[in-house]
């Protein structure tokens, strides 16, 4: 038996947890972070590669600092509902 047990399983760690919005959005400041990289001359364009991690995460749609929290933006069922309310309205 190992000394060390976490919290929570690595499978909990690397699931899904990530909706779509903000994907989008980590994606976006990922590449925008990245940028610096090439834009800026100065020894702050290597604040830029921080923009590996919304990039990693937004692409993986996963975020390992969501689960401890029990953080998920995924859409569950409420907004397919209210997808189908609105379509009915109009």
């Amino acid at each position: 038996m190992n000394a060390y047990t976490p919290d929570f399983p690595l499978e909990q760690a690397t699931k899904s947890n990530v909706g779509t919005a903000d994907r989008v959005i980590r994606i976006l400041a990922g590449l925008v972070l990245l940028s610096l990289v090439f834009i800026l001359e100065s020894d702050v364009r290597w604040w830029g590669l921080a923009g590996l991690l919304p990039l990693a995460t937004g692409l993986a749609g996963s975020c390992p600092l969501y689960v401890p929290f029990g953080i998920d933006t995924r859409c569950k069922g409420h907004c397919a509902a209210a997808d189908r309310a609105f379509i009915r309205s109009e």
